[in-house]
């Protein structure tokens, strides 16, 4: 299903996130895709992981109570 969506290209998977446009930066530093890439190429590398496991989790929590409001808003109807 990621495949099917636009994350992958938007994170630092294909291409550095320093070398997106800037615009394009702000939104990969709020991806999770791009934490989880960072933590899955350190851990293939024998580097240290640092943060970017918890990262990985905060960003996906992030998203995910953004997603239920907005959720929660389009289809709340009316008593």
């Amino acid at each position: 299903m990621e495949t099917l969506s636009g994350e992958p290209f938007v994170s630092s998977m294909f291409v550095p996130v320093a070398n997106l446009p800037g615009w394009l930066q702000a939104v990969a530093k709020v991806n999770p895709v791009t934490y989880l890439v960072d933590a899955a190429r350190n851990l293939a590398f024998d580097m240290p992981v640092g943060n970017s496991v918890v990262l990985t989790l905060v960003a996906s929590l992030a998203l995910m109570i953004v997603g239920m409001v907005a959720a929660i808003i389009g289809f709340r109807r009316p008593l």
